[in-house]
């Protein structure tokens, strides 16, 4: 998942985790081997999520 990832970083994407009810919408600022740091679409707030709870993640645009 990291090395995918990496392809993305500065683009928005849209990250899920593996609770199936959780996403998080933001531009992918940084990855490394334990977290990802997004910067958050609607707050601009940093983030950071741990690589082992991502199950997937698609680039998107805001709103969608």
């Amino acid at each position: 998942m990291q090395k995918a990832l990496q392809k993305f970083k500065g683009k928005m994407i849209r990250l899920y985790t593996i609770s199936g009810v959780e996403s998080y919408l933001g531009l992918l600022e940084d990855v490394d081997k334990e977290c990802v740091a997004l910067k958050d679409a609607v707050h601009g707030e940093l983030m950071y999520i741990a690589l082992q709870h991502v199950e997937s993640f698609h680039e998107t645009k805001i709103g969608q």
